[in-house]
């Protein structure tokens, strides 16, 4: 016997939904979000430059590629000496704006929650 042969017994299942799984009214309006911190993020894409030459570097140690072992090398030292004489060590996205997101991505998933179209 397969498994197909008791496919209709699966297949006319229903259980009952309980109210845990829908959200109340009464939650969505006792909930006060926590006042979100400001995000602090690094710059650029030089750590994405890091991590590709530390890639490079590790391929070309296993292959035994040692022309690209070197020249790996060489892009870590000079990736990290760009890092230590940077002006800029991270950008600062402000709370304001952080909240201003937060607050539009929880219009948009209460509008979606209820069936309504995203404003």
């Amino acid at each position: 016997m397969c498994f197909a042969s008791y496919s209709h017994y699966f297949s006319s299942l229903r259980l009952p939904r309980s109210d845990l799984w829908t959200p109340t009214a009464s939650y969505s309006a006792s909930f006060q979000p926590t006042p979100t911190p400001a995000i602090s993020r690094p710059p650029d894409i030089r750590s994405i430059v890091a991590k590709l030459f530390a890639v490079a570097t590790g391929f070309s140690l296993i292959w035994q590629i040692w022309w690209l072992v070197i020249l790996g090398l060489i892009g870590a030292y000079v990736t990290f000496v760009v890092f230590a004489w940077r002006d800029i060590h991270e950008i600062e996205i402000p709370a304001e704006e952080v909240a201003r997101i937060d607050r539009a991505n929880r219009a948009a998933r209460a509008a979606a929650l209820h069936g309504q179209p995203a404003r």
